[in-house]
């Protein structure tokens, strides 16, 4: 499930103030190197902070995932070891990962519009891959209406406030908003 669209700066600021406005979600950089923070912005406001900062310093992209905890599930925080050679110089990436983990991608490369691609696993999409990741866990741990609930009001807040037409989102050009089953 996602959705691609383009956003201003006041429609993203927006969007992380609704992921804070339904429970209280653990929102973390995705896939963060050495020195950066990889854990939980306790509220949308550090999280625009950090927004306006990765702006500022012309970063192109910046990741984040989104655990709501009524969404249960096993959630796998941990610390990778880089070869600094093949790194582009870091030693440590944090990576969090989990089959109902909500994604929210943002690109910096059209400013002031901003790329905001919002995704999640669906429960047969993570059906299919338990096998090549079971160190995740069975997908029946996780409240597969929770999450498909939580994702799709984040990806109809973000077309809300959209500017323009949302960008294509899959391959046959629809956005997929499976039905979650029990």
């Amino acid at each position: 499930m996602q959705t691609n669209t383009n956003l201003d700066r006041t429609g993203l600021g927006k969007l992380i103030v609704s992921i804070f406005e339904s429970g209280t979600p653990e929102v973390y950089l995705r896939n963060t190197d050495d020195g950066e923070n990889a854990g939980d912005f306790a509220s949308a406001t550090e999280v625009n902070a950090f927004i306006d900062s990765a702006i500022e310093a012309r970063r192109q992209f910046v990741g984040f995932t989104i655990w709501y905890p009524d969404t249960r599930g096993y959630v796998e925080k941990r610390r990778v070891d880089l070869n600094i050679q093949n790194s582009a110089g870091h030693s440590v990436r944090h990576v969090i990962r989990g089959w109902g983990i909500i994604v929210l991608q943002l690109t910096f490369e059209n400013l002031p519009l901003i790329n905001c691609c919002v995704s999640c696993n669906s429960r047969k999409k993570s059906e299919n891959w338990f096998g090549s990741h079971p160190h995740l866990k069975n997908p029946d741990l996780w409240d597969w209406e929770a999450v498909v609930r939580h994702c799709n009001r984040l990806m109809r807040f973000a077309e809300g406030v959209s500017q323009g037409n949302p960008v294509e989102s899959s391959a046959s050009g629809k956005k997929a908003r499976p039905e979650s089953k029990k």
